[in-house]
């Protein structure tokens, strides 16, 4: 909108000299007298407000300014919307309102996992045969929804939450930080971007965290069925609600794209098989001479090779890791020696040939 299209609801633009800046106390707004300035718009049929409906507009102090925002403080109690008007560097104005209602054709799901927790309302039209389906629609079939659930208490709360937020400092002329953010978010199009969210997408998300708190320790029903105003201690109240627990499962879950899963858990599920007859069958454990411990035993009982001659004081080079090494067994002494101190004469087959039988067991030995 521009200033010309707001001209009917800025007090400013009217002439009049009543101080604006006081508004927010709420004594420059005495002469506002809801149905007394049905002013028409061109936004009537999209608030739902003017001589049509019978429903006042929203007045606005004054205009404000770039990138700052201002509420309207008009009204007594029993209006049902917050109206926020913004402007950006353009010379295009966005105005906002903000209600809340009951709906009986939603219910929540909390999720909780290991790395993250998310909050979710599901909102659905007609009836679902879905069994985790919690709406309150389920429970009293005639619940009511839409304008007969709209809060008037709404509005004034979300006075206090704009204050704390510096919603309205254009009505002093400043510019916050939340109001420079939501005015960035003015749709320069008459439609919504797929890249970023509007202003009034903006607003929702700001307001959202007030609206959970405003909800706590009220009634879970539609209707007050207490004598008295309010309950010092409180009552406890039931309502219809599932909780599901999964353990950790490995595969899939049900869903078409886990179903992959299953074939590695079958080749994981053959492999330990295997391992596990290969491991029943065998003569026993083999002593793994790459363990530290064990490789330090066998070296300092392995007898001098020339070829490693030199290399005691400053360490092996790398003419020292060229030959390969073997394990030769004596009884039941069992030491490592290099290819090339092997006797050509005196040694045949494969050097370093051990019976499996004595290895398993030389586990004691080699820790001794």
């Amino acid at each position: 909108m521009n200033a010309t299209e707001l001209a009917p609801i800025v007090y400013t633009a009217w002439g009049n000299t009543l101080n604006t800046t006081s508004w927010s106390t709420g004594a420059a707004v005495d002469w506002y007298v809801p149905g007394t300035y049905l002013n028409k718009t061109v936004v009537d049929d999209i608030f739902h407000w003017g001589a049509d409906y019978d429903v006042s507009p929203p007045v606005f102090a004054t205009y404000p300014a770039n990138h700052s925002t201002l509420l309207n403080q008009t009204g007594i109690y029993g209006r049902e919307a917050l109206y926020l008007l913004g402007k950006g560097s353009t010379d295009e104005y966005a105005l906002c309102s903000i209600q809340a209602f009951l709906t009986p054709f939603c219910f929540t799901s909390y999720t909780v996992s290991s790395d993250n927790a998310s909050l979710r309302s599901n909102c659905s039209g007609p009836k679902t045969e879905d069994p985790h389906d919690m709406r309150y629609i389920n429970s009293l079939i005639n619940a009511t929804s839409g304008n007969d659930t709209i809060s008037h208490d709404w509005p004034y709360l979300l006075t206090s939450w704009s204050d704390s937020l510096s919603l309205n400092e254009g009505l002093y002329g400043s510019v916050s930080n939340n109001a420079q953010i939501l005015t960035q978010l003015i749709l320069q199009d008459a439609a919504l971007s797929p890249n970023m969210p509007s202003m009034a997408e903006g607003i929702a998300v700001m307001a959202g965290s007030a609206l959970l708190m405003a909800s706590e320790a009220s009634p879970l029903v539609q209707f007050w069925n207490y004598t008295t105003r309010t309950l010092s201690p409180g009552q406890y109240q039931y309502f219809n609600a599932t909780l599901e627990t999964q353990m950790y499962a490995s595969g899939g879950n049900g869903e078409t794209g886990t179903h992959a899963f299953f074939i590695v858990l079958v080749t994981v599920f053959v492999v330990n098989i295997i391992c596990l007859v290969y491991f029943v069958r065998g003569d026993g454990l083999v002593t793994d001479f790459t363990e530290t411990l064990n490789l330090f035993s066998l070296s300092i009982n392995s007898p001098a090779s020339d070829f490693m001659a030199g290399s005691c004081a400053t360490g092996p080079s790398s003419k020292h890791f060229g030959p390969e090494w073997v394990i030769k067994a004596s009884g039941e002494h069992v030491y490592l020696i290099s290819k090339e101190d092997l006797d050509p004469e005196t040694e045949s087959g494969t050097p370093g040939s051990i019976d499996r039988s004595m290895l398993s067991r030389l586990k004691g030995m080699i820790g001794r």
